[in-house]
């Protein structure tokens, strides 16, 4: 048996974007769920991975991931820095919630 970690390649994105499969049919768009998408990814994390096919090297699964991560390295520094106020302001709203209503349950 082959262990996960001897099945596991990192590739650059833009080989991953030429292994996509012409057929795939979900179709993203950079208006509607990829930038949605990316924002996932860089608040949430990677959960799934990229799938290609081991014989013919197209892309099965990933195809709005690897459109998503595309789109974030094309990204300017500003972006990202106004990104991360914007989650920062977030987090300390969620966190001033989060104590008061842990101060309402100790009452």
């Amino acid at each position: 048996m082959t262990a996960i970690a001897d099945r596991v390649s990192f590739l650059p994105t833009d080989d991953l974007l030429n292994a996509s499969h012409a057929q795939n049919v979900v179709k993203h768009s950079l208006d509607g769920d990829v930038k949605e998408l990316a924002i996932s990814l860089l608040e949430g994390g990677w959960v799934e991975p990229i799938t290609l096919n081991s014989l013919n090297h197209t892309l099965v699964g990933g195809h709005g991931r690897v459109m998503a991560c595309d789109w974030l390295r094309n990204q300017s520094p500003e972006w990202f820095d106004h990104r991360k106020e914007k989650y920062e302001v977030r987090s300390a709203k969620y966190e001033a919630r989060n104590a008061k209503q842990k101060m309402q349950v100790a009452l």
